[in-house]
Formats: structure tokens, sequence, C-alpha cells
């Protein structure tokens, strides 16, 4: 079974996003910032996938910003980024991140989740 580390501050779409995930027979790692990921991917914890909001909230470690560190610390784990904000979007163009629009369809997420972690 594939693990998906999910960051997402939003907690009612976390917890939407980490259901479908579930039900999709993913593990889920679920956490709501950067600094508690940092920690599941320094733990070692089986990650195949993290899949992370662009933009976690004022004061929160940056979903860009939180791939690179967490690709540096684990060159195999696979990423994708989400974000609601176009501009974001732009922004993670220059990224060598996958990255979907939201909200999406949550059966549009997961076959992105699919796509990513086949990648």
């Amino acid at each position: 079974m594939q693990t998906i580390l999910l960051v997402e501050d939003d907690e009612s779409f976390r917890y939407a996003v980490e259901r479908q995930l579930v039900i999709a027979g993913y593990t889920v790692i679920a956490r709501s910032g950067g600094a508690a990921a940092l920690d599941e991917i320094e733990l070692k914890q089986p990650v195949d996938l993290m899949l992370a909001d662009i933009r976690l909230g004022p004061g929160k470690l940056h979903g860009i910003a939180l791939a690179s560190m967490a690709r540096w610390r684990r060159p195999e784990i696979g990423i994708l980024l989400m974000t609601g904000y176009p501009e974001m979007m732009i922004a993670a163009e220059g990224t060598a991140y996958r990255t979907i629009m939201k909200p999406a369809d949550l059966s549009l997420l997961v076959d992105e989740v699919k796509a990513a972690l086949a990648a």
C-alpha cells in the first residue's frame, strides 16, 4: 500500500482529501503545516508522495519551499502541489513539481495522485 503525506492547513479540505485517498486505497499521514510534515520525513516514515498546499497560511512554511526541503532530505519522495490561487500556480510553473488547482473534484485529485506516483 502506498503512503501519501498530505499537507493542508484547511481542516475541512484536509479531511475530505484524506477520506477520498483512504477510500482509493492509500495510507495517509495528514498534517496541517510544513514543520509537522518535515518531522514525518525526518522520522523516515514510509512516504511515497507528498501532496501539499502551496499556500499554508501566515507564518507557515511555503509549500514550494517545503517541497524542496522534503526532496533534499528524501529524493525518492514524489511531490504534488496544489493551490487555489492562480498566482501561486504561476509561481510553481518554474519548479519541477506537478501542480494542480483546487478546489479540484476529489476524484480528479485522486487521478492526479495516481499519475504523480506513476511518474
